[in-house]
């Protein structure tokens, strides 16, 4: 079963750096993007409760693509959920 949460607000705190330029390869290929970091605290309140915690994401944005081609974002205090997304197929129009 699977809980049903009524998301009522969430705040950041999270200053924003931008690390530079890497090349990055993923499913779709070797891309050349910008590095974008940031982490911070959050605040979340949903109608049964409230929470802080701590989080981190990192995305490499392509220009070429015009999008982002790799995301990882890390929320380490609301039970260690890591996720990364990458780019599998793209076509620019």
């Amino acid at each position: 079963m699977h809980a049903i949460y009524l998301l009522l607000s969430t705040a950041f705190s999270s200053p924003v750096k931008v690390e530079g330029w890497e090349e990055v390869e993923v499913p779709s290929g070797k891309f050349k993007a910008l590095k974008v970091a940031h982490s911070g605290f959050y605040s979340t309140k949903i109608l049964s409760g409230a929470w802080n915690g701590r989080s981190a994401q990192t995305v490499w944005y392509s220009p070429e693509v015009k999008k982002f081609v790799k995301l990882e974002f890390d929320d380490s205090d609301k039970g260690g959920n890591k996720t990364r997304t990458e780019l599998i197929e793209y076509e620019v129009k």
